[in-house]
């Protein structure tokens, strides 16, 4: 096998496409169709299924990719120290989040990303039900709750709170609920059950009973903003919803607590933009893991 080979599957693996894999490289999409054909035959076995928008990899090769990604990063190490220079971080890197994380954690880990690794890109995606990390839907996720995978290895990230709140106006015109059998008198808002990518997001269940949303929405982010919009009472993140003076804290006992887990698939080792990715996050989650938390009840 020969490392130019492997390097442009690599680079077709994580854009889809011979032209974007030849063109990321300096080389003719002939001069990649053939150096894949050359690792085909190497190895006895087809990498590639072409398809009419891109290139699918086969089954064979899922199973070879974290192999192939030891190489490469074996390859850079060796390189680094030849040349005596500093390790460059590069390729691609995709993180699944769920959206509140996302609206309001990661812009400031993209921004650190971007500048400790200009030549890393960074990919962010929602995380959704059928994730699955094994089929490189995605890098590395954060989820809610610790997966059960053998095959996944997982770090704690972060503990949150969650509590009922409420828009000023809303709460102006009906009166705030002073006990959870309140809560039928009330428009409630909450996820759309079979859309939850993992049951330890189903709030309403936990907190409502039986008491059901009859505003029923996907999006964490949206909800925040339907229950601003005072389309009644909702379950809300504390790390967001503190962020708006319109919103006030309703039944400040009834609270729900969760945990950020990260998670990336078992390899050893771990590609170094993988591991450079996960170190960034856990040290925002560490520095701002106060933030995770409601200063508005105990």
């Amino acid at each position: 096998m020969n490392w130019d080979d492997i390097r442009v599957l690599l680079a077709v693996a994580r854009s889809g496409q011979l032209l974007a894999a030849s063109t990321r490289l300096g080389i003719t999409q002939a001069t990649a169709s053939r150096r894949i054909a050359r690792l085909e035959e190497a190895l006895s076995v087809p990498l590639l299924i072409r398809q009419s928008n891109g290139c699918a990899l086969t089954e064979e090769c899922e199973r070879m990719m974290p192999i192939f990604e030891v190489i490469e990063a074996r390859f850079a190490e060796v390189t680094a120290i030849a040349t005596n220079q500093k390790l460059e971080i590069e390729g691609i890197v995709r993180l699944a989040v769920p959206d509140a994380f996302s609206q309001y954690f990661m812009p400031e880990v993209l921004r650190e990303l971007a500048q400790s690794f200009p030549h890393l890109e960074v990919q962010l995606v929602p995380l959704g039900r059928n994730l699955s990390l094994s089929k490189r839907d995605a890098d590395i996720a954060i989820m809610v709750g610790r997966p059960s995978q053998d095959t996944l290895i997982c770090r704690n990230l972060a503990e949150y709170s969650l509590h009922l709140y409420a828009s000023k106006s809303y709460l102006q015109d009906f009166p705030a609920p002073e006990t959870l059998d309140d809560l039928s008198q009330h428009r409630l808002v909450g996820f759309v059950d079979d859309m939850l990518a993992t049951p330890s997001m189903n709030y309403s269940q936990e907190v409502f009973g039986k008491y059901r949303p009859t505003i029923r929405i996907s999006s964490a982010v949206t909800q925040v903003q339907a229950v601003r919009a005072g389309t009644g009472i909702g379950i809300l993140h504390d790390f967001a919803a503190r962020q708006f003076d319109d919103l006030s804290l309703v039944l400040p006992d009834e609270r729900i607590r969760r945990e950020y887990w990260i998670v990336w698939h078992d390899q050893d080792p771990l590609p170094m933009r993988i591991r450079a990715t996960i170190d960034a996050l856990s040290a925002h989650a560490k520095a701002k893991s106060r933030d995770f938390w409601t200063s508005d009840a105990s």
